[in-house]
């Protein structure tokens, strides 16, 4: 993948080597080159070292000791200074196209920071299937829905009480849930 921007992703890690590897894989298996990725690994003592070096490509700066995550962050933004940077945690799956949405959502919107959302609890669904919980909004989103044709990300203007689409992704599957009219939730 090649967003067309010059970018790094930076993460501080500390005897983590599980969530470590799952981070890793999800870019590699969305077909990042690990180039752009720095690992600053904060002292660990597990497995940590030994799985980052298995990582060809990587970029990693190894401290002796556990500096915190802000000097850690400090560290890897120093180590590769690109155009962009993304400050990111190593607790991450992420999906395809996850830097060049971070990214062009930063740019569309003026911004000079940009995050990656957190969705809790076991990594156990495809990021490509989704469930929408609906509320008393169901109407709305289901007309959306219904009428889809391969939009992302898309905008809610209660003013109008419509929705209009943003941007052009791959399919996904949706599924949505009316789950009563007293729900204010719409994902």
């Amino acid at each position: 993948m090649n967003p067309g921007y010059e970018f790094s992703v930076v993460f501080p890690c500390l005897n983590s080597s599980e969530y470590t590897e799952k981070f890793l894989n999800s870019i590699v298996d969305c077909g990042y080159s690990l180039s752009n990725y720095v690992a600053v690994n904060n002292g660990s003592t597990d497995t940590t070292s030994k799985l980052l070096a298995s990582y060809k490509d990587l970029n990693v700066v190894n401290n002796k000791k556990n500096y915190g995550f802000g000097i850690a962050l400090n560290q890897g933004v120093m180590f590769k200074q690109t155009e962009w940077t993304i400050l990111s945690n190593n607790d991450l799956v992420v999906s395809n196209d996850w830097v060049e949405n971070l990214i062009n959502s930063a740019i569309k919107n003026n911004l000079r920071v940009i995050s990656p959302a957190l969705i809790e609890g076991e990594y156990d669904y495809d990021l490509n299937n989704f469930i929408v919980c609906t509320g008393y909004k169901y109407e709305i989103i289901n007309s959306y829905f219904s009428n889809f044709h391969s939009s992302k990300n898309f905008e809610y203007d209660s003013s109008s009480n419509k929705i209009s689409a943003l941007e052009k992704v791959p399919n996904f599957k949706l599924k949505t849930i009316f789950t009563g009219l007293e729900y204010i939730t719409g994902g």
